[in-house]
């Protein structure tokens, strides 16, 4: 980030206390699947051992001891668990990456592979070692906490960053396996926040319809064109709101917002703060309760998704968490904007929604077995998050399907 005269480098950035580089370093064991989900920031992997597969933006990697993986806010994601796995994770604020000064690749050909190409690589032998050392340098820092830790461990996140670059070039294959349009799709829309899109211009590009691209883009993410275009802007915007040399009028004018009063309502509306709120109480690590919970987080989404057929409470899922009621409402407040009953809702209506598209059963029916108690809270819930009542939701996604 230039100031002046001046270039600064992450870890100084970081100490002048212009941008707060939060990053959580964990050990940990997966017994269970990770449904599709996506992330903020960027997250770093390494399988120390296990195996299962890994899938991201609709293409599927087998993944064991030694496998490096490399996740950034335009990767969806889910991972099946075969063998229980143990792994080393990182996760960062984009802020990481935005404040490295290490030159990334000019030639846009690679610049293209390392959007699109694989997320995962194999290391063996001496680079397995390299990898491995380097998260478990990282875990020691944040363990110990000596002085500069967050320094050294920013440039050793930044060092992962760029030794996976060089793996995924080295072993590019001649025939890398290609996402489908409606992947291609949102890796357009999430690297490009910066444009405005236009969904009829974007359908054209990759042959279809606007209505038939929409409706990929929900079945594959559960997001809409335009969700998504708000979910990428969104995550971009907070991390730019870290550096405090950047005017928030500017910020919101660079992500095309129409105007400052469409800028702070939609911001409002995704964390509950205006912009000066964020970035001031962002300040000492006071926005959230901690990037140690996110780990927590995640869990809590997987067992949303692993039990919203049955009854569920934020009581039954603190116990099962060992935590208390109020501190696992703070998680998902911070982690997911809403309360546990909301997000419990959310999910039963985006089952709901897939089978409404999937199968003729009748909408009582696929309330039951989406967990709701009776037809009225199913109704008010899906009306809520879909912004139209189920059989209007069914027969939009029917008069799409048909020719």
């Amino acid at each position: 980030m230039k100031k002046q005269d001046k270039w600064y480098t992450a870890s100084e950035y970081y100490q002048l206390g212009k941008s707060r580089l939060d990053m959580a370093a964990r050990r940990e064991s997966i017994t269970r699947n990770v449904p599709l989900h996506q992330h903020e920031g960027v997250e770093q992997i390494f399988i120390i051992s296990g195996r299962g597969s890994i899938t991201v933006n609709g293409l599927t990697y087998g993944i064991e001891g030694g496998s490096f993986i490399n996740l950034n806010p335009y990767h969806f994601y889910s991972i099946k668990v075969d063998e229980e796995m143990r792994l080393y994770s990182l996760s960062g604020s984009l802020a990481l990456p935005v404040t490295s000064t290490l030159h990334g690749f000019v030639n846009e050909n690679i610049s293209d592979f390392l959007y699109e190409g694989a997320p995962v690589v194999l290391c063996t032998g001496s680079r397995a070692q390299k990898v491995r050392t380097a998260f478990e340098e990282i875990l020691r820092e944040y363990e110990e906490k000596e002085l500069g830790y967050e320094s050294i461990s920013c440039y050793k996140f930044m060092e992962l960053e760029e030794l996976f670059k060089r793996y995924s070039l080295m072993d590019a294959c001649e025939s890398p396996q290609m996402p489908s349009a409606e992947w291609k799709a949102v890796g357009t829309i999430m690297l490009t926040t910066h444009q405005n899109l236009s969904l009829e211009e974007m359908a054209r590009d990759y042959g279809m319809e606007p209505q038939e691209l929409n409706q990929k883009l929900r079945i594959a993410t559960g997001y809409s064109f335009r969700q998504l275009i708000h979910l990428s802007r969104m995550f971009n915007v907070c991390s730019l709101l870290e550096f405090e040399d950047l005017s928030i009028a500017f910020i919101a004018k660079l992500f095309c917002y129409s105007s400052m009063n469409t800028f702070y309502r939609e911001f409002k509306k995704y964390t509950g703060l205006t912009p000066e709120e964020y970035r001031n109480e962002g300040r000492g690590h006071a926005r959230h309760p901690g990037a140690a919970y996110q780990s927590i987080a995640l869990e809590l989404l997987a067992y949303v998704h692993s039990n919203y057929r049955d009854k569920l409470t934020g009581a039954m899922a603190a116990r099962d968490f060992h935590i208390s009621v109020s501190l696992l409402q703070k998680i998902i407040k911070s982690h997911f904007k809403c309360s546990f009953s909301e997000l419990v809702a959310e999910v039963r209506v985006r089952y709901a929604s897939v089978m409404l598209c999937a199968t003729q059963m009748p909408v009582c029916d696929i309330a039951v077995l989406t967990g709701f108690e009776n037809i009225s809270t199913f109704n008010r819930a899906f009306k809520e998050y879909m912004k139209e009542t189920a059989g209007e939701y069914r027969r939009s996604m029917q008069e799409q399907d048909s020719p």
